[in-house]
């Protein structure tokens, strides 16, 4: 029995077109964020959703509330999907950050922490992982949307396929209201290993 999941990132916030540092800040959509949900969500409601989860951020509330209108899928809040924690680089650019030796590693491609008190991808991936893998639990052979965030759902990503940092990485950033299609078939066997596979990334309308 395969479950399909549909993790699908928020639409545009103004500190997403600023190139802020948002994190766990409660930023809403902008304009352009809200118009992305609804057309988006049309695109969703035509897979057949059953079931419907979200961030409890603001930013993915809204964009799962798109999907509710067409569906009557009423969204549940999971913590666990909320975008990485980047501590006090909340509102910062990465010009903010000039020479800060954690931020300078992500041009040599090394994974690093979003503040002193932030988050890794690693971290954030690993968090990601395992409430979808709860939800996959929850909901065998249903087909889930997932309402959440970029950076979340691409370590995440990575993380339920067993991949290294470095190649969850070059997946690339995810767009917004864009997302990612996996799957995951139940052992056929007591004691075999579940099968997750990447069906499709940053698929959009």
């Amino acid at each position: 029995m395969t479950t399909t999941l549909l993790l699908w990132r928020h639409g545009r916030t103004a500190w997403n077109a600023g190139g802020r540092f948002q994190g766990q800040h409660d930023v809403e959509l902008d304009e352009v964020g809200l118009d992305q949900a609804e057309t988006s969500a049309g695109a969703l409601a035509a897979l057949h959703p059953q079931v419907l989860y979200s961030s409890p951020l603001s930013r993915a509330r809204q964009t799962a509330a798109a999907l509710t209108r067409l569906t009557g899928l009423e969204a549940t809040l999971v913590d666990e999907l909320a975008e990485i924690n980047v501590g006090s680089w909340v509102g910062l650019t990465p010009a903010d950050l000039g020479h800060d030796p954690e931020y300078v590693k992500a041009a040599r491609g090394v994974d690093f922490r979003r503040s002193p008190t932030g988050e890794t991808a690693t971290e954030v991936g690993q968090r990601m992982a395992g409430a979808v893998r709860g939800i996959a639990d929850t909901h065998v052979g249903k087909r889930v949307v997932v309402a959440s965030h970029g950076l979340a759902i691409r370590m995440g990503v990575g993380a339920l396929l067993g991949w290294d940092f470095e190649s969850t990485w070059w997946l690339g950033a995810l767009r917004n209201c864009h997302w990612v299609e996996l799957t995951v078939s139940e052992p056929l066997q007591e004691h075999g290993r579940r099968r997750w596979r990447l069906q499709a990334y940053n698929v959009g309308v």
